[in-house]
């Protein structure tokens, strides 16, 4: 995967983050995000993909990442 990775930097995706209110998780919602850099080996030993969701960097694995919007 890293040779021939699942999304390029610079690539538009979705995926799921929490729902916050007054400091507890009320639920997920699908937000966009984008691919900040190559794939990378985290120290798990998985393979992370660093995204900028929501106002935050991430370091999420390719099962947390998808390329077309959910239906809601």
């Amino acid at each position: 995967e890293l040779d021939n990775p699942y999304a390029l930097p610079g690539t538009m995706i979705w995926t799921r983050v929490k729902s916050w209110d007054n400091n507890r998780i009320v639920g997920t919602v699908f937000v966009p995000a984008l691919i900040a850099g190559p794939p990378e080996i985290d120290d798990r030993g998985r393979i992370v993909y660093p995204t900028l969701a929501d106002g935050l960097l991430l370091n999420l694995t390719k099962d947390r990442l998808m390329k077309r919007k959910p239906r809601s």
